[in-house]
């Protein structure tokens, strides 16, 4: 029997993979491969007929033997199943598993290459400007310029997809904007609403990774200047193991907010909130969290970034905060939402929009399927020819 080709899928996380970009298995199978993710076995939930092949990938460090290890592991499966397509997905695989891809090429594999990149990151982020991050900075803008030769790199905004052109990483030509990763938006707008109980607080959510780069710091400052009889502040996520990560003390004994631990069930979640928060200090892409909150009927409030800006109409369907030092972004946050609490007519209008702008723009899960079928297809014909 003759065995399908491979589409290989590097990602950092099992589980962020199988939750975010499940569609994609579906696409790379609708053309007639078969599917294998390499990633590292956190959070692993099945999808049928993805193969999963467990690799370790440090994310929060950069080491000559781990590191050296990754490439040779990922060049490896590269020789051995000569994959039709590679799709590599975040920092570390798309630096990494792009100098697989050259060093295979070199030694005689033609598969077709596609880079994800969800947003620059905190390399890229504004309070990243000491001696060191620049120094990481510039060692991974030249690892990238050899990793990307003859990829198809895909961007959630024109300005990140600006960036890496103006760093000479990639060419224009060679380059495509997509909505974001893509949601299914019938599971949010079924329990879609836009009324508020005027007999409880303002529910408001932070629901992201708990880390102080993603605004968390921002947001707890926030929930002390507001009064808990007006604004009832919530916090979703996991503990997580990071160096920015919120300290788990805080999180569980602090008064101010309520901390809902992991939620999974999060059409639910956003069905009872009214507005969701993202004061993140670095450039996202188009955050999924803004999508899901707008489809559900929230108004989304975030750091004002290419990213969120392609969501965020400010004044319209949501706000965009635009100070930046902590203290100044949490008395920010809490004029905005005391507002909302207010005005029952702004925040019902604005929670309209917000759900009209991304049910008729392109940020449907079929939508941004049907682009990246549309992109391996000429990926994969091009290295054919």
């Amino acid at each position: 029997m003759n065995r399908k080709p491979v589409a290989l899928f590097v990602a950092n996380e099992v589980g962020s993979f199988t939750n975010h970009r499940s569609h994609l298995v579906e696409v790379v199978q609708q053309i007639g491969l078969q599917p294998v993710l390499m990633a590292s076995p956190v959070g692993e939930k099945r999808v049928s007929g993805l193969k999963v092949v467990p690799i370790k990938i440090y994310r929060f460090s950069f080491s000559l033997v781990s590191d050296a290890l990754l490439v040779l592991r990922i060049l490896c499966f590269l020789l051995e199943s000569r994959p039709r397509l590679v799709h590599l997905i975040n920092l570390k695989p798309y630096l990494y598993g792009g100098i697989a891809c050259q060093i295979a090429r070199l030694l005689g594999w033609r598969g077709a290459v596609v880079f994800t990149v969800p947003g620059l990151g905190r390399i890229f982020a504004r309070d990243a400007c000491d001696t060191a991050a620049s120094i990481r900075r510039k060692i991974v803008i030249r690892g990238l310029r050899f990793a990307a030769r003859n990829a198809t790199v895909t961007f959630e905004t024109a300005h990140d997809r600006d960036m890496w052109t103006s760093l000479q990483i990639v060419k224009s030509d060679n380059t495509c904007v997509t909505n974001g990763t893509g949601i299914d938006l019938q599971k949010y707008s079924q329990r879609r609403r836009y009324t508020f109980n005027q007999h409880r607080p303002l529910r408001v959510l932070f629901a992201s990774r708990l880390l102080k780069a993603k605004g968390l710091d921002v947001f707890l400052e926030s929930a002390t200047l507001v009064d808990p009889r007006d604004v009832e502040m919530l916090v979703a996520g996991p503990i997580e193991d990071d160096p920015d990560a919120v300290d788990a003390e805080v999180l569980t004994h602090k008064g101010d907010f309520q901390y809902l631990g992991q939620v999974d069930d999060m059409p639910m979640l956003l069905a009872s909130v009214d507005v969701v928060v993202l004061p993140s200090r670095y450039n996202e892409g188009i955050p999924r969290i803004l999508i899901e909150a707008a489809a559900a009927g929230c108004v989304p409030i975030a750091t004002i970034f290419p990213g969120s800006s392609m969501l965020i109409d400010h004044g319209e369907t949501g706000f965009l905060l635009r100070r930046t030092l902590l203290k100044e972004q949490a008395v920010e946050l809490r004029d905005l939402v005391l507002l909302l609490a207010r005005d029952t007519k702004l925040r019902c209008s604005m929670a309209y929009n917000a759900a009209r702008k991304v049910t008729t723009t392109g940020f449907s899960a079929e939508h941004v399927a049907e682009d990246f079928k549309n992109l391996y297809v000429r990926a994969i014909n091009r290295c054919a020819s």
